[in-house]
């Protein structure tokens, strides 16, 4: 049986020898490698994705922050105004939420600016600004 380092963040199986999660580059070097978990939970399956205008997406899973240096990094260099990290997203207990990590520019949620540290539940649809330039749809999967 093949042992993996499963990352407590988004649930990734990794080789035992990694230091960083492949997926979303979480620190998995004081995890024990074991036998990969079975679950039937959604936590580690759902997915949360951000459609720009333009057709191009952001895959995001639980416990990503996004930003310049976060998930969607290249993506948002397009866009000064977009903190470094910007914001921070979140699957719990059936339900994605999204946190505004103190960003310069502000996250808005259908147009309202999200408090600093305030989780914010998302829904299918909802349209997600960082800044006054990134717009994104939020579709969840």
């Amino acid at each position: 049986m093949e042992l993996y380092k499963q990352c407590p963040t988004c649930g990734t199986a990794n080789s035992p020898t990694e230091l960083l999660c492949t997926r979303c580059f979480g620190d998995i070097s004081g995890v024990t490698p074991a036998a990969p978990a079975v679950t039937n939970s959604q936590e580690t399956s759902s997915l949360l994705r951000l459609l720009l205008p333009d057709g191009r997406q952001i895959d995001l899973c639980s416990g990503e922050t996004a930003g310049r240096a976060g998930a969607g990094g290249q993506l948002f260099r397009e866009y000064p105004a977009v903190s470094r990290n910007h914001a921070r997203f979140v699957y719990r207990d059936g339900s994605w939420q999204v946190t505004d990590l103190d960003s310069t520019n502000g996250t808005f949620l259908d147009g309202k600016r999200l408090l600093p540290d305030h989780p914010a539940g998302l829904t299918d649809g909802q349209e997600l600004r960082f800044g006054t330039a990134f717009r994104a749809v939020v579709r969840v999967s």
